[in-house]
Parts: C-alpha cells; sequence; structure tokens
C-alpha cells in the first residue's frame, strides 16, 4: 500500500463446530473468543467483537490489507484446534475425541 492510502475492510467471519454439534459450552466459550482475539490481533486485524453459542463463533474484524482473508481464517482455525487439543477444552475430552469434533469449519452456502 502507498503511503498516503487508507484502507478501512471489516469482515465477518462465522466458524462452526465440526458436524454443527453443540460443544462450546459456557464454562469454555469466553477462554475459546479471548484466544481466537489474540490470534486475530496478533495478525495485525483489529478484533472488534468475538461472540457466539454453543456451536458457532461469530467475528467481526478490521481487516488489514497485507494479510489475505484465506491465511487468517487458516490461522484462526489452527490455532482454535491447538487450544482445544492441546489444552483439552472441551467436555468429555479425556480421550481427545471430543477435542476433534470441536475443530472450527468454516460454513459455506
Amino acid at each position: 500500500m502507498k503511503q498516503g492510502e487508507f484502507t478501512q475492510l471489516y469482515i465477518h467471519l462465522v466458524f462452526s463446530v465440526k458436524n454443527r454439534k453443540a460443544l462450546l459450552d459456557k464454562n469454555i466459550r469466553h477462554r475459546v473468543f479471548e484466544y481466537m482475539s489474540a490470534i486475530i490481533t496478533a495478525m495485525g486485524h483489529k478484533s472488534l467483537i468475538i461472540s457466539g453459542v454453543n456451536d458457532h463463533v461469530h467475528s467481526l474484524l478490521g481487516l488489514n490489507p497485507i494479510v489475505t482473508i484465506s491465511n487468517t481464517v487458516h490461522d484462526v482455525k489452527e490455532a482454535q484446534h491447538f487450544l482445544l487439543t492441546v489444552k483439552n477444552y472441551a467436555r468429555g475430552s479425556s480421550h481427545g475425541r471430543r477435542v476433534t469434533e470441536l475443530f472450527l469449519t468454516v460454513g459455506r452456502n
């Protein structure tokens, strides 16, 4: 981008739990939202709001024009998978089975 140019892009991403299973319990949801916000901010985007329910998450962000949308989606999904698998945030995840079901996907209509 040239000096003196201004870009303001807002992106609304919706991530759903694999197979739309209701696995994002209230007790882990807040931590998942915080983690997503940290990943988005670390990529140079502006995390405006992240919220959701037990089967999907909405994220509104101000896009850093240097980073592609596809890279953003990839990195957020990868980080969330790491958080939910390694830290075992999913309920009933003693062996990681339910955690893998929690892997977030981006829906297509």
